[in-house]
């Protein structure tokens, strides 16, 4: 496995975790959501989990290579996105530690854990946009951009 593979293959798996956190904690992150459409959101989540399946076949090959280079998605430029989903991917699950453990009626960290999640879902759309000639990259892209707007749902 070279170092793109690797890196890509780290990238989709932690985009599956955060994006299944989410969807499995979707009633408590949006409590104005009922019921029938968080088993909805649910359903779809499982029909979208091939797509990773998908993407990570992908890798190694020698049109994800050149792929990359067509998209500037190598060197730097790469080792930089995918430092920044990192870092805020490791803040998302320490505010999401919080968010967990906080018993209080009001809760401080569903104003945070929103803020998080947005940079997050900022910088995923970033990478998936250069990976769009990976199979299954679209579908999970769209599927993300989807449950931003169920978290945000009145």
């Amino acid at each position: 496995m070279n170092g793109s593979t690797k890196n890509f293959d780290e990238f989709v798996m932690g985009v599956r975790s955060v994006l299944e956190t989410v969807v499995n904690n979707l009633g408590s992150i949006n409590p104005k959501l009922d019921a029938a459409f968080v088993e909805l959101v649910k359903t779809s989540w499982h029909e979208t989990e091939d797509s990773f399946r998908g993407m990570q076949a992908y890798f190694g090959k020698p049109e994800f290579e050149s792929g990359l280079k067509g998209k500037g998605m190598t060197g730097a430029s790469q080792e930089l996105k995918l430092k920044v989903f990192r870092d805020e991917k490791a803040a998302f699950q320490e505010i999401f530690a919080a968010y967990k453990t906080d018993r209080s009626g009001w809760n401080p960290f569903a104003t945070i854990l929103r803020e998080v999640l947005k940079r997050l879902f900022s910088i995923i759309d970033t990478i998936l946009g250069s990976l769009g000639f990976v199979p299954g990259s679209e579908a999970v892209k769209e599927f993300k951009e989807v449950l931003e707007k169920v978290i945000e749902k009145q």
